[in-house]
């Protein structure tokens, strides 16, 4: 980048060098049509380009450069024009550079550092909580009268003064520098440069240290926008993001182009070969774009007014600037058909499940039809063609009023329509003896050092642990841990018994924990820090139960206390209960038992 910017510059001295060299005679300039603030104007023209030089010597590195709102427009309102976001967690530090560009009418026509918990800005009844809101003129939108600033800035104390400053902000460039330190504490630094060269520096120090693993960034503006030139972190974009590329920097070259999400057929009479596919382009950079479907040269071979195999022929040149260069082309190839004459559904399985006990069957919205219906075929007079889900509407069209009636799902695509039936079955589970008996592994061996053999579970089988449990009491999850993989040998599930799957970590959903007292009370807390669980569970005996079905491992955990005491209270007979029902999602299942600084005697 800074090498074409030089020979551009170099260029435009070059060019003002002749000019002066034909105005001249005998070393004198002509009077003739001479503006009488040229010198001025040569002066004011070599130092703004000696700025533009020093501004390029700094920004050498540029990894991100793009724009936010519109170049020459100051219209946009408050909370429309938004930068990527950056996440800083505990002892990051971010530094963005960008060039602000104002309408110079108002303090607040400028730039604003948001400051944020880590969620999108739309979620505000999901975790988004603002903790920062720094704007250009020294004043947060967030803290408002209690925000703290320090730096030469606050210098700006008449009228005078602020009035200059706005008049300056019109294309300053702006190093903002954002730490959070090792115990989550949010610093805003901002070193600005106006165009008329004065120099502020503004600092603030939030004081609100903020627990979460990351908090994040991301700039606003309001009727006015931003060029980005470098950022020491990688941005991504928020839903509400409205970036736009800047020419900034060297030109690069497609040099592949890949398609995906193309159609595989079509009905004879229907010429939209592409519909929603993307082509993605490859630049010499390594960089990849998605081409605009206006950009791209399309070659029907043969064309699509006979039934057989086409191949479409796809070509992209624009560069990254959006000139012309080098084309790349890559193909694929469509099946076109004789007319649809009818529809099929061809059935992925024929049975609902229900509970022993039910009386009523399921309603409509109970079922999830997707899972009954392996594909729709659309019948022609030369061969089927697979019909896509998103071309095609599936409900229930009969809802049985007893469990011994079947579902009638009705599939309709364009003026066709097919009919399957489906029947009731009830959950049948079939006990599966635990094949490891006496004790596995120590009260000091480490977690998954010792494993049961692995029991395969097929939908509608379960199985049985049981037994006495000695762990090191040293920490809560000190204690049996439940290991589930799917068919393929993954690991799904590492459930323990602190309310905690290994696997999934803190994205697990649905571990319902429960601590029965003696006099039957319910204490759903037990298990946090200062319960005193891993006292409660030292001595143990456990039942815990898997069942299988349709792809769901429904867990279910008891362990009752034996005769262990904490803080001079006994646990004998506490109850402690445990229900989980991850789905893993294949026909069958693998479950074992392994522990973590504990052992377990199998009956």
């Amino acid at each position: 980048m800074k090498k074409v910017k030089l020979q551009l510059l170099a260029m435009c001295t070059a060019a003002l060098t002749t000019a002066t060299f034909y105005g001249c005679y005998k070393g004198e300039l002509y009077d003739i049509n001479e503006p009488e603030n040229i010198q001025d104007r040569i002066s004011q023209a070599a130092e703004e380009n000696a700025r533009k030089k020093a501004l390029l010597d700094a920004l050498e590195s540029v990894e991100e450069p793009y724009q936010i709102g519109i170049t020459g427009e100051f219209t946009n309102p408050w909370w429309t024009t938004f930068s990527k976001y950056y996440k800083l967690g505990k002892g990051d530090t971010l530094m963005l550079k960008f060039r602000n560009y104002s309408d110079c009418k108002a303090n607040y026509h400028n730039w604003v550092a948001m400051v944020t918990s880590d969620a999108n800005i739309s979620e505000k009844d999901n975790g988004y909580v603002e903790y920062l809101g720094q704007r250009a003129d020294r004043w947060d939108n967030v803290l408002t009268d209690n925000a703290v600033f320090s730096g030469n800035m606050t210098s700006l104390d008449s009228e005078n003064a602020w009035a200059s400053w706005l008049a300056s902000m019109n294309k300053a460039d702006v190093q903002l520098t954002i730490i959070r330190d090792n115990g989550g504490k949010v610093v805003i630094k901002s070193n600005t440069k106006t165009s008329d060269e004065k120099e502020w520096e503004c600092n603030q120090e939030s004081g609100i240290a903020t627990d979460g693993e990351f908090v994040r960034v991301f700039i606003v503006c309001e009727e006015s926008y931003i060029q980005f030139y470098y950022s020491n972190k990688v941005g991504e974009e928020d839903p509400k993001s409205s970036i736009g590329e800047v020419d900034m920097g060297e030109d690069h070259f497609p040099v592949s182009i890949a398609v995906k999400g193309f159609p595989t057929a079509l009905e004879l009479g229907d010429e939209d070969f592409w519909k929603d596919a993307e082509a993605i382009v490859t630049l010499d950079n390594g960089a990849t774009v998605i081409a605009k479907k206006k950009d791209i040269t399309f070659n029907v071979v043969p064309d699509l007014t006979s039934v057989g195999t086409k191949t479409i022929v796809v070509s992209y040149s624009k560069t990254k600037k959006g000139n012309y260069g080098p084309a790349v082309a890559t193909t694929y190839n469509l099946e076109v058909t004789a007319p649809i004459q009818s529809i099929e559904i061809e059935a992925a399985s024929k049975i609902f499940y229900y509970k022993p006990g039910t009386t009523t069957p399921p309603t409509k919205d109970d079922i999830d039809i997707t899972k009954y219906i392996k594909n729709v075929l659309g019948k022609t007079s030369t061969a089927d063609i697979i019909i896509s889900p998103n071309d095609y509407t599936a409900e229930i069209t009969t809802a049985p009023s007893s469990l011994t009636d079947k579902y009638v799902i009705t599939v309709t695509y364009k003026e066709f329509n097919a009919k399957l039936e489906v029947s009731l079955q009830e959950e049948s589970y079939t006990e599966i003896s635990h094949s490891i008996t006496g004790e596995i592994g120590s009260t000091t061996a480490d977690y998954n050092s010792s494993i049961t053999d692995f029991v395969e579970l097929g939908s509608g089988e379960s199985v049985t642990f049981k037994f006495a449990q000695e762990t090191s009491g040293e920490n809560q999850w000190n204690s049996w841990v439940v290991l589930v993989k799917d068919a393929d040998g993954n690991d799904k599930v590492a459930l323990r018994p602190d309310n905690w799957d290994n696997v999934a970590g803190s994205n697990a959903v649905g571990i319902v924990t429960t601590l029965t007292t003696k006099s039957g009370e319910v204490d759903n807390d037990w298990f946090k820090e200062g319960k005193g669980m891993a006292n409660i569970i030292k001595k143990a005996n456990c039942e815990i139960t898997l069942k299988y079905l349709q792809g769901v491992v429904s867990i279910t955990t008891k362990t009752v206390a034996d005769g262990t005491s904490y803080n001079g209270i006994e646990y004998d007979g506490y109850t402690y209960t445990t229900t989980y029902s991850p789905t893993i999602g294949t026909e069958k299942c693998k479950v074992a038992m392994t522990i973590d600084h504990a052992k377990l005697s199998f009956e």
